[in-house]
């Protein structure tokens, strides 16, 4: 008589599991990249339009600043692998505003800001930053300039998911 012995491991006849994990933190980080993207895009190009006038408040700001970097069109995105969320907007940049929340932010929900206007002195070696630029040396006035909501990335996202490619990145994520 002849026997036949068969032995297997229970753990090896299913899937690997930190494969899958793997693949699904991978997919994920795809599909929320893909839609970070298309909400900055849609708020680069659509909607913050290159304008003459100011805008009426609800609508989104006109931009006049052509400079990459210094302009609300100077959109980024980021995604967090340990909250598994992401974030997408304009950079904060240095400014004539003081308040505590950034211009962008102000212009997204409305508030104040004080506005400093002051002049640049050129004094010498001892007045400048440490980047070699002048410094605000003589302060003319200062205001509280108030400012009406003027939405732009809500917009922005808004329109992204109306044409479904947020949802759309989604889909299919996991293939087996």
């Amino acid at each position: 008589m002849m026997a036949i012995q068969i032995t297997m491991n229970m753990k090896q006849a299913f899937f690997d599991r930190q494969a899958v994990i793997d693949a699904v933190d991978r997919a994920e980080l795809r599909a929320m990249s893909k839609s970070l993207a298309y909400i900055r895009r849609t708020a680069q190009r659509d909607v913050l339009r290159r304008r003459v006038g100011v805008s009426r408040p609800g609508s989104p700001p006109s931009v006049r600043s052509t400079s990459r970097v210094t302009s609300l069109k100077n959109i980024w995105f980021a995604y967090d692998a340990a909250t598994s969320s992401g974030v997408v907007g304009p950079v904060k940049t240095n400014g004539s505003w003081v308040g505590p929340t950034p211009v962008p932010g102000v212009l997204e929900h409305g508030g104040s800001v004080i506005q400093r206007r002051g002049t640049l002195i050129s004094a010498g070696k001892g007045k400048r930053n440490k980047r070699g630029k002048q410094k605000l040396q003589k302060l003319d006035r200062s205001r509280v300039v108030h400012i009406r909501a003027r939405p732009f990335m809500s917009v922005a996202l808004d329109r992204e998911i109306a044409k479904g490619t947020v949802a759309g990145a989604w889909s299919n994520v996991v293939r087996g």
